[in-house]
């Protein structure tokens, strides 16, 4: 008993002393690991890595053995010190898998898979990402880089509903409308974050995703974003982030990009404009009549001769501009955020 306690506090250095945990009780009497409640072993779970987790609990009775494989937010990152030996014995239990190193691993031991996020773009790994292996996939995310573009089958599977589960996207770069006409619906999507710069894409995921709760926009260029055909501009979107670091953004290519969305309640916005900050935010009011949140980094690039309105103004037109700060000026130009 010592020997798992002991294995288990080093392996949180800044985690409480577990054997007085374990060992006494809240009135200070003595007692065993077994009287513990479940709850308070879920608890600790969060706080071990998963191969230390299997370590200590796994095999030492019928109750921790169950409790280990009923425990739903099993996590495991897998890099070059992950011993896959002992993995594939805890591997049908992995809810999370994170891919934090080229060296291959088979996405097949993973029967219960709801979660994955590459952060390394072996090829092997990629090609492993279909609807027959993962069929139970919930989130996906690339954390690749901002070149990082999926191939034209996955993009198409994630709006087709081919993981029927699937929830969470984080894709990269998408800006190929090729194979646009192919999508379908996918109605279990609430969550999806793209790079691109072309409409036509972001029409296209709006048109299947019906269901879709938040999209996250990062324009990566200057080009003019212009009207597509499109059945309906009254998506029920709810929450749009939409950046573009320092690449100006219109307020008419801004405003393109709300017709779709004109019941979105939460807006973050990022961008650099060559206009009044106080003519910005009276567009946004106008075009979005149910905005409840309002967030912002947007650098206003006028001269100080040229600047009208202040942010007494900005507050006063609606209380979701309330936090809007002017965190930076010179003559040059201005920077509005919220904390």
């Amino acid at each position: 008993m010592h020997t798992f306690l002991d294995a288990a506090t080093n392996s949180i250095s800044d985690f409480i002393d577990l054997k007085s945990v374990f060992l006494t009780d809240i009135v200070g009497v003595y007692t065993t690991l077994e009287q513990l409640p479940n709850e308070l072993f879920f608890d600790l779970f969060t706080y071990l890595d998963v191969q230390h987790l299997y370590n200590a609990f796994c095999g030492l009775n019928s109750r921790l053995n169950h409790l280990f494989q009923s425990y739903q937010n099993l996590s495991l990152t897998f890099d070059e010190k992950t011993d896959q030996l002992s993995m594939k014995s805890y591997a049908p239990y992995i809810v999370q898998l994170i891919i934090d190193t080229s060296i291959n691993c088979d996405f097949s031991q993973f029967p219960n898979l709801q979660t994955l996020i590459l952060c390394d773009g072996n090829s092997k790994h990629l090609k492993q990402i279909q609807p027959t292996m993962l069929p139970n996939l919930t989130h996906l995310s690339f954390l690749l880089g901002s070149e990082f573009t999926p191939s034209s089958q996955l993009i198409r599977d994630a709006f087709s509903n081919k993981f029927p589960f699937l929830r969470h996207v984080n894709l990269g770069l998408i800006d190929d409308v090729v194979t646009i006409s192919s999508w379908s619906t996918s109605p279990s999507l609430r969550f999806v974050s793209i790079r691109s710069s072309n409409s036509l894409i972001v029409s296209a995921i709006l048109g299947s995703c019906p269901n879709l709760d938040h999209l996250q926009l990062h324009i990566f260029n200057n080009s003019r974003i212009n009207v597509p055909s499109f059945s309906s501009y009254n998506h029920p979107l709810r929450r749009f982030t939409l950046w573009s670091h320092s690449i100006e953004l219109t307020f008419n290519n801004i405003d393109i990009l709300l017709t779709y969305i004109p019941n979105v309640q939460h807006f973050y916005l990022q961008t650099v404009c060559d206009m009044p900050f106080v003519d910005l935010v009276y567009g946004l009011i106008d075009r979005l009549n149910l905005l409840s949140r309002f967030d912002c980094h947007v650098k206003e690039m006028m001269n100080s001769s040229d600047r009208v309105g202040n942010l007494t103004i900005v507050h006063q037109l609606h209380p979701c501009f309330n936090g809007i700060k002017c965190i930076k000026k010179n003559d040059n130009f201005r920077i509005f955020a919220t904390e």
